[in-house]
């Protein structure tokens, strides 16, 4: 989770260990799942197959214990990358409902659902993940943010929205979101600093690397990327070369 290429593949080979070891240990492919997929959205790799292996990890976890909850977890994850959304939903809620205590399964469909075009449901998730969960982390108060924007309340999205920032403020999802709130608020020197922020972080950043890599589909996609462009953001810029996910001994 440290967000490094190295630290992911160093994961990866340590899940595949724990595979060696034991075949049937279906939270290791759940787990191994989750290397690849991060990969993808952080972003550590342009290459759109890694999602694959990432899929095909998890669907085996959910085949050796069907009633694990972290293998439907990481099958709704997968499917979001993917844009099935409501593949992904489907998954979300199988996990919720074999542990209806986890908050960060709550969370994460609240998080999918937003991603779907539905904030009205995912509130009601993400402030139960709040409540089961009240030391929980800084992508919770982004979730709740990212509903308030759909839902065009602004100024409560970007209260919370920059509460998530005072605590990963490489978190790039938070900048490109404040970057079209306030865009759509028309405090456009804000709009750009918040652009400027995501290329500091992450200098191939662009509309088309969004456009690849946004969870968003249909009219949400465009609102956001008309945010972007009108903020400041480069249409497209040369790409680094992803990283190599076939490299031996780790898949």
């Amino acid at each position: 989770m440290r967000g490094a290429r190295q630290a992911h593949l160093k994961a990866r080979e340590l899940f595949e260990k724990a595979i060696r070891l034991d075949p049937k240990f279906a939270a290791a492919y759940a787990e191994k799942s989750i290397t690849y997929f991060m990969n993808f959205i952080m972003p550590l790799s342009r290459d759109p197959e890694v999602l694959g292996p990432a899929l095909e990890a998890a669907q085996r976890s959910a085949a050796l214990d069907d009633s694990l909850p972290l293998a439907h977890a990481r099958l709704s994850w997968v499917y979001l990358a993917r844009r099935d959304h409501e593949e992904a939903i489907a998954e979300g809620r199988r996990a919720i409902a074999l542990d209806p205590n986890d908050a960060e399964n709550h969370a994460q469909l609240g998080n999918i659902l937003n991603w779907a075009g539905k904030p009205e449901e995912a509130i009601g998730f993400i402030k139960k993940a709040m409540r089961l969960n009240p030391l929980y982390p800084f992508n919770y108060s982004f979730y709740l943010g990212h509903a308030r924007f759909l839902l065009g309340q602004h100024e409560e999205a970007i209260t919370l929205m920059n509460r998530a920032e005072t605590r990963a403020g490489s978190f790039l999802p938070v900048h490109r979101h404040l970057a079209v709130l306030y865009q759509e608020l028309g405090r456009q020197e804000e709009a750009q600093a918040e652009v400027t922020e995501v290329l500091r972080t992450f200098a191939w950043a662009s509309i088309e690397d969004t456009r690849q890599r946004s969870l968003y589909k249909g009219a949400l996609l465009e609102r956001f990327l008309d945010g972007l462009r009108k903020a400041g953001m480069p249409e497209r810029v040369p790409g680094e070369k992803p990283i190599d996910y076939r490299r031996p001994g780790l898949d």
